[in-house]
C-alpha cells in the first residue's frame, strides 16, 4: 500500500475541493488532521468548508488554530474575522484585529475593519483614531474617508464631515453611496 505525503494529501485535497467533491476534499482535509492537528492549510481550508454547511463553531475553531499556528497568512486572519464579525461577535473580531495590527501594522485595511467593528460598539473615539490611520497608510482609500465622514456626521463633526465626504467622492466620484 503506497502511503503519502502530508504535502501530497493535501493537493489532493485541494484538487477535490477546486472540482466540487466536497465529501472527499473534507475527508482528505481530517486525514491531514489526524496526522497533525495543527497543520493551518488544512484547519483553514476545512473551516471554509465546515463555514460552507454552516458549522459556524467549528468553522471557527479551525480557522482560530491555522492562525494561531501560522499569523503570516493574511487569509487566515481575513477568513477569521470575517466569521466573527458575520456572527455579531464583534468584541471578539475587535481583539482579533488588534492582534492583527501586532503582525501587519502598516496594513490600512485591518485599521479600516478595526475601525468599522469599533463603531458598531460604540467606541467611536477609537473608530475615528483607525479609519485616520487607515488613511494615512493610503491616502486613497475612498471607503475610509466615506466611513469616516460618516461616524464624524453621527458625532456632530459636521465641518469635519463634509470635509471627509468631498475627499471620498473626489476619489471615487463614481461611488454613489
Amino acid at each position: 500500500m503506497k502511503t503519502f505525503s502530508i504535502d501530497q494529501i493535501l493537493q489532493k485535497a485541494i484538487k477535490a475541493d477546486h472540482d466540487g467533491k466536497i465529501q472527499e476534499a473534507k475527508d482528505l482535509y481530517k486525514e491531514i488532521l489526524k496526522i497533525n492537528s495543527k497543520h493551518p492549510d488544512a484547519n483553514h481550508n476545512l473551516g471554509l468548508i465546515e463555514l460552507s454547511v454552516n458549522n459556524i463553531e467549528t468553522a471557527l475553531s479551525l480557522f482560530k488554530i491555522a492562525l494561531e499556528v501560522n499569523p503570516d497568512i493574511e487569509q487566515f486572519w481575513i477568513s477569521y474575522i470575517k466569521i466573527l464579525k458575520k456572527e455579531k461577535k464583534f468584541e471578539d473580531a475587535e481583539e482579533v484585529l488588534k492582534k492583527m495590527i501586532i503582525h501587519k501594522p502598516n496594513h490600512p485595511f485591518t485599521y479600516y475593519n478595526l475601525g468599522n467593528t469599533q463603531d458598531i460598539l460604540g467606541k467611536h473615539n477609537l473608530a475615528e483614531i483607525n479609519y485616520l490611520k487607515a488613511i494615512e497608510l493610503k491616502p486613497d482609500f475612498f471607503e475610509a474617508y466615506n466611513s469616516l465622514a460618516l461616524l464624524q456626521s453621527k458625532l456632530n463633526k459636521l465641518n469635519f464631515a463634509e470635509l471627509n465626504f468631498r475627499k471620498s467622492i473626489e476619489l471615487k466620484p463614481e461611488h454613489i453611496e
